[in-house]
């Protein structure tokens, strides 16, 4: 036994020496035989410690960039935008004298190339003469650090440089170094990896000084990840960024970013799916870059990896977002070492400063081959911009439409991204007919379109941006169709890495369609819509207030009445008055219940928010319910608490913060979901549980917490794996049932929605009052199946699940949860639960029948039928309280805006609908 414990003592202590060895040797120079000029700074002498032997914060990133624009006239520094933690977002400008000294103008003249505009001999010209623009941007995932400390130095290689190869760098390319892309969750992670971190080195991948703890730095500070946030432009680092990128019209981007531990490193060409909207020309460019940055690599003998595992079907990320601008965009993934080192499964070790080495090699490759070509690439920039998005195929989109007539504020803030993202829209100037394809039936008929509709034509600089945001069904090859089956049925695994479908108009819910003709209506251009004057109409009224909900806007501000303490009450049903109609959710303010002060109130409330607030002078509705009767509900103001910690997926909770406490102002708890048993849940009448796995961090104890908490009165708000978590039948918590716990009872379930439809069965008078013997229907019963089938089927439709699919659902439109959101919205579901409901239980949203479930992305054919409608959005009785179950995230990536606007009537409705409540003594 001592033999064995001196035996492991030695491999321990050998191990830890050949880790400090490895430390401590002499590192390779970042650039060998490089020479500099002695007067401007080396990252070491600003930061204090040798770059890559430990992660830098973003305060000293900060620091030597402004020390470096301070001391070298090669360097310009700009903040572009500010964080919510209020950090600076800056980026350094280098190039020759001669570039700077002519940069105002050297832009003017890039801005007419983008323009599309010039002939091709004066494009050609300016292509000759013009420096190209290279933006690289280093760590937008904020615990992947190893770019921002390579930004330094490549900055520092660009401006201190005195080598032929550098100068000819800063001639022929404007570089502009964005260093660090999520400051908020750099700041975090390193504060993570730096608390876990010991006296001796530990290189295990799997200890906290590596994994960090939940929520990551990987994510902004509402935990958004902004990688997926281009197109989106949620949160203000990404919108401060894509105007600075409009701006500059690069002709190269690069987004540096980290991967596993294990892994070496990738860059471009991607794997499939490829977007059918990227160019031959953006892939011959891929091989170019390629091809040089692997000879870099291969001259240190580095491994490296392309055409596999990321794809490019997905258009939002960094990388992505350039292909559809005109430019080059690369993609670079270093394996993580998160500032420190790791040991690998081969037993040998890497470094944070080998990490920040082979990006600061690839970026000074990309950047030599860019310099290299920089007049092909400043054609090919222009030739790809005066493409646009048109093709010449035949039933492609050349024109897409926006109508103005529902949901006015998502069509303004749709307007505001497009307008964003240097789209040219124009605005219709009367009404106009013109055939063209919607989403829901993917079919050309007449559209009678009002004044003031969107029309975004094609034929523009970016209109290949346009495209890929507004297409409403992109399809992938079919040969790559053929890889993704055979990786499924062999290896149970995608190849697919995000989501299949994202059309931002689906997704806004608003009425959107395409032509493959040019527009004949006059149209003037669009600018920034102004906002809206709310107001009070009719002060003086006698008995109260309107607000027809409709409209997001109302939301807001319903949001701040409760806020104030007014009494607010919703319309159960659609009524007439005052010679207007008012849809089912109207709020309703009667003077009698609420304080003298009133009118001050909703007059703020309104200018504040935007809403037109209607004074009525009495009760009596010329149709519908009168408002002094049972069919308004007295609301609550929501006392939200909103579940995060371990388990809990940042990206559904991201969305849900974000959309309550920045948008609607809205106080909300933050509780930790592995000390739920701790809390006092009866402060909150409103628990969220977004998606993410709450059977180890709840269990069973904490599943019964939920459970009594929701028959005391409070409404429990589940989302996609969090509502598979109470729909489990091992919780009891809802009765709302997984289909795939339920294979043995298909039948009562397919029996029960048999007899959901007959709500709306048409009736026939005879048939009522005159008893008459009907026909036996003629109909061949389904073949019956065995359970072993029904199994595999089930198992094949889970394997085959949606993969961020776009799906019809249809609303019960009379259920206070669906209350201005429409008859149908497109749902985004990327989990392969399906659930099952039948009465008691209120379905107030259906999956489609087969043939209408899709809407855009890919779902195969053995989910099809499963899915087909089955539950979305579920709300059952508990006790005093209730359930809400979405099968969902109703607010992915926070555009979502139809969807979303079904979790804000489950949050501000809900607790006034669906619970009962005690009259105060």
């Amino acid at each position: 036994m001592k033999t064995v414990f001196a035996q492991k003592v030695i491999l321990i202590i050998s191990f830890l020496i050949l880790s400090i060895a490895k430390a401590q040797e002499p590192p390779m120079p970042f650039y060998p035989n490089g020479t500099y000029d002695a007067a401007i700074p080396t990252p070491d002498s600003v930061i204090g410690y040798a770059l890559g032997s430990q992660a830098t914060r973003h305060a000293d990133v900060l620091r030597y960039f402004q020390t470096l624009a301070e001391k070298s006239p090669l360097v310009k520094l700009e903040t572009f935008g500010e964080t919510f933690e209020r950090r600076k977002m800056i980026y350094a400008v280098i190039s020759s004298r001669e570039n700077l000294a002519r940069l105002n103008e050297s832009r003017a003249e890039i801005e007419k190339l983008a323009s599309s505009k010039l002939s091709t001999d004066a494009a050609a010209a300016l292509a000759e003469r013009l420096p190209a623009v290279a933006w690289m941007a280093y760590n937008v995932h904020g615990n992947e650090l190893s770019g921002s400390d390579a930004a330094m130095q490549v900055a520092y290689q660009l401006a201190a440089g005195t080598d032929a190869a550098t100068e000819k760098l800063r001639k022929e390319l404007i570089v502009v170094i964005d260093p660090c892309e999520n400051p908020d969750g750099r700041e975090r992670a390193i504060n993570q990896f730096t608390q876990w971190s010991g006296a001796v080195p530990n290189s295990d991948a799997q200890s906290l000084n590596h994994t960090g703890t939940q929520p990551s730095g990987r994510f902004n500070h509402y935990l958004f990840d902004m990688n997926r946030d281009w197109l989106a432009m949620v949160n203000p680092e990404s919108q401060a960024r894509v105007k600075a990128v409009q701006s500059w019209h690069p002709q190269l981007m690069v987004d540096a970013h980290e991967m596993g531990s294990y892994q070496t490193y990738y860059f471009n060409p991607p794997d499939e799916p490829l977007n059918r909207n990227i160019s031959e020309t953006t892939k011959k460019w891929w091989k170019i870059f390629g091809s040089e940055q692997a000879k870099a690599f291969d001259r240190y003998g580095w491994s490296y990896f392309t055409r596999e595992t990321y794809d490019e079907w997905y258009a939002g990320y960094g990388s992505s977002y350039p292909l559809y601008i005109g430019a080059v965009g690369i993609l670079y993934e270093q394996a993580s070492t998160q500032g420190s080192l790791v040991k690998r499964p081969d037993g040998s070790l890497s470094t944070y400063r080998d990490a920040v080495h082979r990006q600061f090699t690839s970026s000074l490759s990309n950047l030599t081959t860019a310099a290299n070509n920089k007049k092909e690439l400043l054609k090919d920039f222009y030739e790809l911009r005066k493409q646009g998005g048109v093709t010449a195929k035949a039933n492609e989109p050349k024109v897409f439409y926006i109508s103005p007539a529902k949901h006015q504020t998502r069509v303004e803030r749709l307007l505001e991204k497009l307008l964003t993202h240097k789209i040219d829209v124009g605005i219709a100037e009367k009404d106009f007919t013109v055939g063209a394809v919607d989403y829901w039936t993917g079919k050309e008929s007449p559209r009678a379109l009002p004044k003031g509709t969107l029309i975004i034509p094609l034929d523009q600089p970016n209109g290949r941006l346009a495209k890929v945001m507004m297409e409403f069904d992109p399809r992938m090859s079919l040969e790559f169709l053929r890889s993704e089956r055979r990786e499924l049925e062999k290896k149970k695994q995608s190849k697919i890495y995000d989501v299949t479908g994202w059309s931002v108009p689906i997704a806004y819910g608003v009425e959107c369609y395409w032509s493959d003709a040019k527009p004949s209506v006059a149209a003037k251009s669009a600018a920034m819509p102004a906002p809206p004057q709310g107001s009070v109409e009719n002060p003086n009224a006698a008995y109260g207030f309107l607000l027809d909900c409709s409209d997001e806007r109302a939301m807001l501000a319903l949001a701040a009445m409760l806020a104030k303490e007014c009494n607010v009450q919703a319309a159960e049903k659609p009524f007439e008055i005052a010679g207007r109609s008012y849809p089912r959710g109207t709020l309703l303010l009667r003077k009698v219940e609420n304080a003298k002060n009133l009118v001050g109130t909703l007059e703020q409330i309104a200018k504040e928010t935007g809403v037109t607030i209607r004074g009525v002078g009495t009760a009596l509705a010329t149709k519908g319910p009168d408002l002094g009767g049972g069919e308004f509900t007295l609301l609550a103001m929501p006392k939200i608490a909103l579940v995060i910690g371990d388990g809990v997926d940042a990206t559904s909770f991201a969305p849900i913060w974000r959309l309550l406490d920045a948008h609607l102002k809205q106080r909300v708890s933050l509780l930790n979901a592995s000390a739920m048993l701790r809390y006092d849940l009866q402060k909150y009448n409103v628990i969220i549980l977004p998606s993410g796995n709450y059977r180890q961090t709840l269990g069973a104890s904490g599943a019964r917490a939920l459970r009594a908490w929701a028959e005391q009165g409070g409404t429990l708000i589940a989302i996609e794996e969090a509502a598979a978590f109470l729909a489990d039948s091992s919780n009891g918590i809802s009765n709302v049932r997984l289909r795939s716990q339920s294979l043995k009872d298909l039948a009562s379930f397919e029996t029960a929605l048999k007899l959901e439809s007959n709500i709306d069965k048409k009736l026939d008078s005879l048939e009522i009052w005159d008893a008459r013997k009907k026909d036996a229907e003629k109909s061949e019963k389904p073949a019956s199946k065995d359970d072993a089938t029904i199994r595999l089927e089930d198992e094949r439709a889970r394997l085959f699940m949606p993969r961020g699919t776009l799906m019809t659902v249809e609303l019960d439109e009379e259920h206070w949860l669906s209350f201005g959101a429409g008859e149908k919205v497109a749902a985004t579901i990327y989990t392969p639960h399906v659930y099952l409901s039948k009465s008691p239980i209120e379905t107030a949203g259906r999956f489609a029948e087969a043939e209408k479930l899709r809407v855009s992305g890919l779902l195969w054919q053995e989910a099809r039928d499963v899915w087909a409608r089955s539950a979305y959005l579920t709300r059952e009785a508990k006790g005093r309280g209730q359930v809400i179950l979405f099968a969902g995230e109703p607010n992915f990536r926070a555009y979502f805006h139809a969807t979303e606007r079904l979790l804000l009537n489950a949050i501000y409705y809900g607790v006034g609908f669906g619970t009962r409540r005690t009259v105060a003594w």
